[in-house]
């Protein structure tokens, strides 16, 4: 990318801009422990073991990050 097509980028962000909606990617965080159960289960339904589950349900979806 040369200078002048990060210059149009900036002055014009539209032209560049995906028209598809930007989604976010983020965990969601559980605000209680039913919340964070029903996350567990989840990550059991997927496949992971109960220590993985376990472990991605606190570390991902607490604010213990």
């Amino acid at each position: 990318m040369t200078t002048s097509e990060m210059f149009e980028r900036h002055l014009n962000p539209q032209r560049f801009e995906p028209r598809a909606e930007r989604v976010a990617r983020r965990p969601t965080i559980a605000n209680n422990e039913k919340e964070l159960v029903e996350i567990y289960l989840r990550y059991i339904r997927m496949g992971f073991t109960h220590f993985e589950a376990k472990s991605k349900a606190y570390h991902y979806h607490t604010m213990k990050l």
